[in-house]
């Protein structure tokens, strides 16, 4: 620590003082142990503390001074040197925006040279688009009038001349898979007429020979139906004469019954209207007696509920007689004359619970 101290202050004359004092009052003071207690020890405490707080503030003017005259050298250095980085940084991107240009210039011919071998290769026809034999070969067409010169791709002619021919081959091949594809199309469109046309003639046929044996049936069916027609005919006839026959001899069987019947039903409904009659007395009285029982009967259970009532009206009203006696210790009279006049509505707001 020592070291680091002496070093620091052989670099900073202003330190110098400090260090002096310094080692005088960590020798004195460092590893002193005062008795606090003691009032003497205490008093002489507080006065060695502020002797060396003292120091400590004469020591903090002089490093903030020294650190002002610091900084601004350091602001010095930084404006002159950024002056200097700058002009130097200048000369250099000088340099640099010529080897960008530069580089610049070739990368643009560069894409320009493999945009030309890429306009060789985009005469190719991609996996996903089919097109027909003529187009295909409207492109060789096409493709054979590029020529590969080195004026023109310069150190890519022989990319050029190396996408020409890849693409030429690709594009022969593909005319000729077209034209077998087209070829066996052609076959097998007209192997697929003749087969449709003989299926065509084949229905036609079996039509005609449907037709033929449908008429051939409907004339035999239509000669039938004529022939069971007749037959039913002359059965219809035979029957209905057989019917008119049988009716005229019911009609006079009926006729014969009916005659009895009515003589039979006459004397029958005048015995019949005798015994209503009688029966009809009878009922009468009867409802009569039933009535007379009856108004009894609700006489008896009218006259039952109205003593019931006044039975029950009677009793409430002792009962509330008694309460009134029990509850305000008045004389009987008067509180029956209390419950009478809420019996009867003279009071407001106040009624018996019959």
């Amino acid at each position: 620590m020592n070291t680091i101290l002496e070093k620091i202050s052989t670099e900073i004359i202003e330190f110098n003082p400090f260090m002096a004092q310094l080692v005088e009052l960590e020798k004195e003071y460092g590893t002193r142990v005062y008795d606090l207690t003691d009032p003497v020890q205490d008093k002489a405490a507080r006065s060695d503390r502020l002797r060396v707080a003292k120091v400590i503030s004469a020591f903090e003017d002089v490093r903030k001074a020294a650190k002002a005259d610091a900084q601004e050298r350091v602001k010095h250095v930084d404006g002159l040197g950024k002056i200097i980085r700058d002009r130097m940084e200048a000369v250099r991107d000088s340099i640099k925006d010529q080897l960008d240009a530069r580089d610049a210039e070739i990368a643009a011919h560069a894409i320009m040279l493999q945009e030309k071998v890429d306009a060789i290769r985009a005469f190719d026809i991609p996996p996903d688009v089919i097109l027909s034999a003529q187009n295909i070969q409207n492109r060789i067409d096409e493709l054979s009038k590029v020529r590969i010169d080195i004026d023109i791709y310069e150190d890519r002619n022989a990319d050029a001349a190396l996408a020409l021919m890849e693409t030429k081959m690709h594009l022969d091949f593909l005319l000729n898979a077209r034209k077998q594809f087209e070829s066996e199309q052609d076959e097998l469109n007209k192997l697929r007429k003749e087969k449709e046309d003989r299926e065509r003639a084949e229905r036609e046929e079996q039509i005609r020979q449907e037709a033929t044996l449908a008429a051939e049936a409907k004339a035999k069916q239509e000669a039938e139906n004529a022939r069971i027609a007749q037959e039913r005919q002359a059965e219809a006839a035979e029957a209905r004469i057989k019917a008119a026959e049988a009716q005229a001899k019911a009609i006079e069987e009926t006729a014969k019954r009916k005659a009895q019947d009515a003589a039979e039903s006459a004397k029958k409904a005048q015995a019949e209207a005798v015994a209503l009659a009688e029966q009809a007395e009878r009922n009468r009285i009867g409802v009569e007696l039933v009535a007379t029982k009856a108004k009894e009967e609700a006489d008896r259970k009218a006259d039952e509920a109205r003593t019931a009532k006044k039975s029950h009206r009677a009793k409430v009203e002792k009962e509330a007689i008694q309460s009134f006696v029990d509850a305000f210790h008045i004389p009987d009279t008067d509180a029956k004359d209390v419950i009478e006049a809420i019996r009867d509505g003279k009071i407001a707001h106040v009624t018996l619970n019959y």
